[in-house]
């Protein structure tokens, strides 16, 4: 870990690991949800929104769902980092 990333990741777990978790996991879901939305406007005229919308629906629970477990893996990896480099200094 370098010291820019050792700087950001203080910085982070400040915040408290809860927001990391909730904010990424939410933000990746928006980013998704926005590009498969756009990808639909552009491909399908006939499908209407609604449709669309519950299409997405079980998919989107299930990232939902996963993306947390998946930042809790990054927070415990990274923290585990940070220390081995607070212990080093």
């Amino acid at each position: 870990m370098n010291k820019s990333q050792f700087e950001h990741w203080s910085k982070t777990r400040t915040k408290g690991f809860l927001q990391y978790v909730l904010f990424n996991s939410i933000s990746i879901l928006f980013v998704v949800f926005a590009i498969r939305f756009i990808v639909h406007s552009i491909n399908s005229d006939e499908v209407s929104m609604i449709d669309f919308i519950f299409e997405q629906l079980l998919e989107m629970v299930v990232i939902l769902l996963v993306l947390p477990f998946s930042f809790w893996c990054s927070w415990v990896i990274q923290e585990a980092r940070y220390e081995k480099e607070k212990d080093k200094k």
